[in-house]
């Protein structure tokens, strides 16, 4: 593990914040990541992101997988401080405020940085 990487699961003393927020452009993000998430995480049944209920659906989803999941903080790309949330094959980056970055799949591009 890097010296600048911690790491936060439920048996660790250090804890990240849980709350996600979403910036100006979330359903660009969503729409961009709509069909990884659904691939990623199994869920077929996530509306269509110009619906107020998939958009709900992708939120909720992201918010399970901060809530549940391992973090790490660590950077991504140039956020030096971002904050990784992983469950299962499911990578959930956000910046260290809790605002929503990104959704990337364990083993594929950036998400590499999971494994240093």
């Amino acid at each position: 593990m890097a010296d600048s990487e911690v790491q936060a699961g439920a048996d660790s003393p250090k804890s990240f914040p849980k709350k996600v927020s979403y910036g100006k452009n979330y359903l660009e993000k969503f729409r961009k990541h709509a069909e990884q998430i659904r691939r990623t995480t199994g869920r077929k049944e996530i509306g269509k992101v110009s619906s107020a209920e998939g958009q709900e659906q992708i939120k909720t989803l992201i918010e399970e997988i901060v809530m549940t999941g391992e973090t790490r903080q660590q950077r991504y790309m140039k956020i030096p401080d971002a904050l990784w949330s992983r469950k299962d094959n499911a990578i959930v980056i956000r910046q260290s405020n809790g605002e929503f970055v990104t959704f990337l799949e364990t083993g594929k591009g950036a998400a590499l940085g999971w494994e240093n």
